[in-house]
């Protein structure tokens, strides 16, 4: 009787070898299947949910509007700031405030770009760049002409 039990356990009802490695090359191809999604689900984050480059397009064009018929240009001396000034006695200043760009206007501020870290501004006698670091790191750089009013 103890014969047959022993027989019974040596005529592959057991957990072979061969199945061990069955299971583990299975185990690695959903491992690795599990590994590109996410990755695929970081980069779709990457390009989907930062609105950095939107918003930076979109402060590009409120932007323009500023640096037509303007009679001069003047840059602080650490380049964080400019102020913009035209013929009928109105200067605008754009500068940093917090993570906030902003135009100050003489009735108040007006944000511009939000989310950055630091903004520079470079004067070049008929242009203007803006260079401007947010918040993940990222840097967008941008130059302008400046249109000059006729007097």
């Amino acid at each position: 009787m103890h014969y047959s039990k022993r027989n019974k356990h040596l005529n592959g009802k057991g957990y072979t070898l061969l199945e061990a490695l069955f299971n583990f090359v299975v185990f690695i191809m959903l491992s690795q299947i599990v590994l590109l999604v996410l990755a695929w689900i970081q980069q779709m984050n990457a390009t989907f949910l930062t609105n950095e480059g939107a918003a930076w397009e979109l402060f590009i064009q409120d932007m323009q509007q500023y640096f037509v018929e303007v009679e001069n240009v003047s840059l602080s001396s650490d380049s964080t700031s400019i102020d913009i000034y035209y013929p009928i006695q109105t200067i605008y200043t754009i500068n940093q405030s917090g993570d906030v760009l902003r135009l100050k206007k003489n009735d108040g501020n007006v944000p511009l770009l939000i989310g950055i870290k630091s903004v520079f501004f470079k004067w070049d006698n008929q242009f203007i760049s803006i260079e401007a670091t947010f918040q993940n790191g990222i840097k967008k750089e941008r130059k302008f002409f400046v249109q000059k009013s006729q007097e």
